[in-house]
């Protein structure tokens, strides 16, 4: 079965506080191999963001460890990945 990344209908939600950022979901499917599902999210999704007139990056040390899940019920051989992607510290 070959390796397939989707993003999910909730995301690209944005987030405020003291460290706001825009969030993005994808589903993984076709493995259930750790490595092949980061490998796959690394390559495939976009490195910017756009919120209104701000490109934002995707975060830099990104590794996937804190992004990454197993599909559990909903997707027993895939994976979730959450990218996080933070505004600028020097808008104003």
């Amino acid at each position: 079965m070959a390796i397939e990344i989707h993003e999910k209908i909730e995301s690209r939600r944005l987030v405020a506080g003291d460290n706001p950022s825009a969030e993005m979901v994808y589903a993984i499917t076709g493995t259930t191999n750790e490595t092949e599902a980061l490998l796959t999210i690394h390559n495939n999704a976009p490195v910017l963001f756009e919120v209104d007139t701000l490109f934002l990056p995707r975060d830099r040390e990104f590794d996937g460890d804190a992004g990454l899940a197993k599909g559990g019920a909903e997707m027993p051989e895939g994976w979730f990945a959450q990218l996080r992607l933070p505004f600028p510290t020097d808008l104003e």
